[in-house]
C-alpha cells in the first residue's frame, strides 16, 4: 500500500479511485461540511477528514493536523468555478487562486507525484503556464491532458483535465492512460436495465412532481430541455448514448429517458462511477450538489493505476 493526501476532497470521489487502485489515503481535507459528512460515511478508515480554508491555512498547520509529514502522492480537485466554460468566467475568481493553494500545499509534503483534476476551461486561461513555473521551482515536471470519462467505464461524457507532477530527482513516472472502454457505457445499461429500487439515495429522492410538470416532461425527446434557456439542465436522456456532464443543476440534473421525472441522487451516483454501497448525505438538494461536484471514482482509478513509484 502506498500512502496518499486528498486535498479539496469533496464527496470522496477522487479519494475512492485512488483507494480501488491499491492506495492508502492517510488525510482528506475540503472547506464544505456537506461534502464531508459525505466523505466521512464512506471513508471512516482515513485517520483525519479536516474542515479548513487552505487560504487561511498554512501547509504546516495542515501536516500537523493530518499527523503526516511526507508522503509519495498528493491529489485534489481544487475548485474550478473561475474556470468553468457553463456561465461566465471570472478571471479574477480568488477561487482560481485556490490552484496555486493546492499546489503550496502539496509541495510541503514533497511527494513523489502530485495529481491535480479541474475543468477544460483552465486551458484557455493563464493559470497552468504559472503552474508550471512554480512546479520547475519546486523541482517538479509536470504534464497535462484532457480526458474524457466516459472512455474509462463512466457512463458519462465527462470532461476534465489531469495535471501531474512529477518530481524530478525521483523513480516515479506517469503515461496517461489509455481508454478502458471500447465503447462507452450507456445511460440505458447503467441507470435503466438495473433494478435501482433497494438502492440507498434512489426512492428516497424520487421527486413528486405537479401534474403540469409530469404534462411537460411527458413531450420531451431525447436530449430535448423542458425549457430553452437550460441548456442542461430538465434535458431527457439519450438511453443509447453516456449522460452528459452530471451537475446538481439546481435539483434538476436531467430528465429521465424513459419516465416523466428528474433523476434520482442514486442514478447521479451511478453516472458518476460510484459504487452501489456509497451514500450520501444530508438534504436531497445538498446530495445533489455533493455528487456533482465528485470527481468519478472510475477515472481517478484510471489515472492512479498509470503511477509508477
Amino acid at each position: 500500500m502506498t500512502d496518499a493526501i486528498d486535498l479539496f476532497c469533496g464527496a470522496g470521489g477522487f479519494s475512492v479511485g485512488f483507494e480501488k487502485s491499491g492506495y492508502t489515503v492517510l488525510g482528506a481535507a475540503d472547506v464544505n461540511k456537506d461534502f464531508l459528512n459525505t466523505y466521512r460515511e464512506n471513508a471512516p478508515e482515513v485517520t483525519e477528514v479536516v474542515q479548513c480554508d487552505l487560504f487561511e491555512l498554512d501547509p504546516e498547520e495542515l501536516q500537523n493536523k493530518f499527523g503526516v509529514d511526507s508522503v509519495p502522492i498528493v491529489f485534489g480537485g481544487p475548485p474550478c468555478k473561475g474556470f468553468s466554460l457553463a456561465g461566465e468566467r471570472d478571471e479574477d475568481d480568488e477561487r482560481n487562486q485556490l490552484v496555486f493553494e493546492f499546489w503550496d500545499h502539496a509541495f510541503a509534503y514533497d511527494p513523489d507525484v502530485i495529481v491535480m483534476e479541474n475543468v477544460p476551461g483552465i486551458l484557455s486561461m493563464d493559470v497552468l503556464p504559472e503552474v508550471e513555473k512554480e512546479c520547475n521551482k519546486h523541482g517538479y515536471n509536470i504534464t497535462y491532458k484532457t480526458l474524457d470519462a466516459s472512455e474509462y467505464g463512466v457512463p458519462q461524457s465527462r470532461q476534465r483535465v489531469f495535471t501531474i507532477g512529477i518530481k524530478q530527482d525521483s523513480e516515479a513516472s506517469f503515461e496517461f492512460p489509455t481508454p478502458t472502454t471500447p465503447s462507452p457505457i450507456t445511460v440505458e445499461e447503467a441507470i435503466v436495465d438495473p433494478d435501482l429500487t433497494e438502492l440507498d439515495n434512489h426512492e428516497s429522492t424520487m421527486t413528486n412532481h405537479q401534474k403540469s410538470t409530469v404534462e411537460d416532461l411527458s413531450k420531451l425527446d431525447f436530449e430535448e430541455s423542458r425549457y430553452d434557456n437550460y441548456s442542461e439542465s430538465w434535458k431527457r436522456l439519450h438511453p443509447e448514448k453516456p449522460a452528459p456532464t452530471i451537475k446538481e443543476n439546481h435539483g434538476a440534473p436531467f430528465v429521465h429517458p424513459f419516465e416523466d421525472r428528474v433523476g434520482t441522487v442514486r442514478e447521479c451516483a451511478i453516472l458518476q462511477s460510484f459504487p452501489n454501497e456509497f451514500t450520501f448525505v444530508g438534504s436531497k438538494s445538498t446530495q445533489l450538489k455533493t455528487v456533482g461536484n465528485a470527481v468519478p471514482p472510475k477515472l481517478a482509478k484510471a489515472i492512479a493505476d498509470s503511477i509508477k513509484l
